[in-house]
């Protein structure tokens, strides 16, 4: 799908969507959107981290706004995050448990790449490490700019402009996935496995801890209901709607 193209929707719809994100994040940038697009996180990993995130477009200035809200991550950790995709078009998949090839009990980021595609773009408020060092199935760059989730919980909100990172101005934000990651393992499981997950207990920095597949939202009173109902569900202050 082509920048600028997508549902159709009413201008009062338009303005009710921009209206209710800037007032949920306080982030001027929604206030130009043109299109928006929400994705629910699935637990992996036996996390319990739960959230959402809002995604908004602006066809004019090729900005992507994205704003997470995420709880029940491991405190005063990094978590990396990422939106992943296949650059053919491929839509992405939340992976399950039947993504853990080596059988430890965990589907650790190798494992869940067939499903969710290559990092295109690494969320973080430091644009220095937007494309990062990674070569799109790892991450090996630096952690300036990622949340560390203070009391368990992400509110992040931040603007990039288009091409950033391994995604274009053609962002097909319907076939792509948003990744949370970041968990301590205990010793153990995985020993004698080539992943993140193998045998040493410690924090796994790249482990994922949730997923949430990326769909166009078709007016504000959809927009309203999915994030009111992140918001309340989970006990998020970041979207106060």
């Amino acid at each position: 799908m082509l920048l600028g193209q997508g549902h159709q929707r009413s201008d009062v719809d338009l303005m009710q969507e921009r209206k209710l994100m800037f007032h949920a994040t306080g982030d001027k940038d929604f206030l130009a959107a043109d299109h928006f697009y929400f994705a629910e996180f699935t637990t992996l990993n036996h996390s319990g981290v739960t959230g959402g995130a809002v995604l908004a477009l602006d066809d004019q200035t090729h900005t992507l706004t994205v704003a997470i809200s995420a709880m029940g991550l491991e405190p005063n950790q990094p978590h990396i995050q990422h939106i992943h995709g296949f650059v053919d078009g491929t839509a992405s998949h939340t992976p399950t448990t039947a993504s853990d090839a080596d059988g430890d009990g965990y589907v650790e980021l190798g494992e869940g790449l067939p499903q969710y595609g290559q990092i295109l773009l690494n969320l973080t408020v430091d644009h220095a490490n937007a494309t990062g060092q990674d070569n799109g199935h790892s991450h090996d760059g630096a952690l300036t700019g990622f949340p560390t989730a203070p009391n368990g919980v992400i509110s992040y909100v931040e603007s990039f402009t288009l091409p950033a990172g391994k995604l274009s101005q053609d962002t097909m934000l319907d076939l792509r996935e948003i990744v949370l990651h970041g968990l301590t393992v205990p010793a153990g499981p995985g020993a004698g496995t080539p992943g993140e997950v193998d045998g040493t207990a410690g924090y796994k920095l790249v482990l994922p801890v949730a997923s949430g597949e990326i769909s166009e939202v078709s007016s504000a009173h959809d927009l309203h209901s999915l994030v009111g109902q992140i918001a309340l569900a989970h006990g998020l202050d970041g979207w106060m709607i």
